[in-house]
């Protein structure tokens, strides 16, 4: 949860901000922050591992964070891990 302090750190931040560049470095590592919270997860669950690696380049080609079980035990331990 955003404490409300961080609200009036921002603000001060752009208004004495006098180098564009921090300002724009700064904004591109919020946005890449929220981006990684909202990236899509895939989990791949497949017993061939070629079709298995397909699926996991051509969706990681299309932006999605992939991971890869062989068989549905597995797929349940990773599912618990990440969630």
């Amino acid at each position: 949860m955003r404490s409300p302090g961080n609200v009036e750190f921002l603000g001060l931040f752009f208004m004495y901000s006098n180098d564009k560049r921090i300002v724009r470095i700064f904004i591109k590592c919020i946005i890449d922050c929220i981006m990684e919270v909202l990236q899509m997860n895939v989990l791949i669950v497949e017993d061939d591992e070629a079709i298995a690696n397909l699926l996991y380049m051509d969706l990681g080609d299309e932006g999605y964070c992939c991971s890869i079980a062989s068989d549905g035990k597995i797929a349940a331990d990773k599912f618990r891990r990440k969630w």
